[in-house]
């Protein structure tokens, strides 16, 4: 694994980030959004299911949702709140049982092609460690299974620049069809693999492990994809939607009232969005992100508080 410093793909990362978070909850209501994201019919509050898949479906499948493309941030909402326990009660997780399946030892198949895939540090908080995004790839045959990662972009957590890696690690190890587990040996460390996931209605799959370095070092790896028509789902924000106006109002807003040339969101639940003025500077030698405030905002109301606590109000 080889790292580049490189000045753009920061910039693209983040605007990446903000912009399909911003697009990703822009429903207007909680019944849409489980609706839209976990497919879940909103008269039964059910997921629509399917029968058990042979190899000719699970290959199938696969396919449908391989990728070559590179993590963000918010692909990775269900892995922090899994890890992190930061949504019980309030809002549904991407891996709760109503809405997935876990993939079975005879269903590794399921698994082959390529992954959005995203690690973090296991021995720091959220947002106080380094992340990784990447793409990794897997391929399976009967018990033999491999795990190829695709190293991107490395964020050190420590205000400084991301850092663009090249190259890749292949982990080769066994296919556990009792447990549906998957124990990998790279030139890296361990990569393991124990829990994998599969939407009911089968356009949606995800995956959790660790990678253990040779250093000793732990890190949380994480595994997402989706079909393509769930993916435009998923990433669109359409026209003509309410939430997505009054959000890009309270955005160019803020922008005005702080001064700050760029803005990231995050929704921390139906009704509220946290919003990050930022701007980024080239100092010679260096490129890197500098945050002005934050605010915390009701969509509904358009109202809330700056970093200090003091009231903001972008309706008017």
């Amino acid at each position: 694994m080889k790292k580049v410093k490189n000045n753009i793909l920061l910039g693209v990362l983040a605007l990446s980030t903000a912009v399909t978070t911003l697009t990703a909850y822009a429903d207007t209501s909680k019944q849409d959004f489980l609706k839209q994201k976990f497919g879940i019919d909103n008269g039964s509050g059910k997921s629509y299911s399917s029968s058990s898949i042979d190899r000719a479906a699970q290959e199938n499948i696969a396919n449908s949702m391989s990728t070559t493309d590179m993590a963000l941030a918010m692909d990775f909402d269900w892995m922090i709140d899994k890890v992190y326990n930061s949504s019980l009660g309030q809002w549904p997780n991407a891996l709760d049982e109503q809405f997935v399946d876990r993939v079975t030892g005879d269903e590794p198949y399921l698994l082959k092609g390529g992954w959005k895939c995203y690690m973090f540090s296991a021995d720091s908080g959220y947002f106080n460690g380094y992340e990784r995004y990447l793409n990794a790839v897997i391929d399976t045959d009967g018990d033999n299974f491999s795990v190829k990662l695709n190293w991107w972009l490395f964020n050190p957590g420590d205000a400084s620049q991301s850092i663009v890696e090249s190259g890749y690690d292949i982990g080769k190890g066994k296919w556990n069809s009792k447990t549906a587990t998957v124990h990998t040996v790279a030139d890296i460390g361990n990569i393991d693999f124990t829990d994998f996931y599969i939407s009911k209605n089968r356009d949606e799959e995800y995956a959790m492990g660790t990678v253990t370095w040779s250093s000793g070092e732990v890190d949380h790896i994480g595994l997402m994809r989706m079909t393509p028509e769930k993916a435009n789902e998923f990433y669109d924000m359409g026209e003509g939607d309410e939430t997505a106006e009054k959000v890009l109002t309270i955005v160019n807003r803020a922008k005005k009232l702080s001064g700050a040339p760029e803005a990231e969101i995050q929704w921390d639940d139906d009704n509220t969005i946290t919003i990050r003025m930022y701007e980024y500077v080239n100092d010679g030698s260096t490129f890197h992100e500098t945050t002005w405030t934050w605010y915390t905002v009701n969509v509904k109301t358009m109202k809330g508080t700056d970093f200090f606590g003091n009231a903001v109000d972008f309706s008017k």
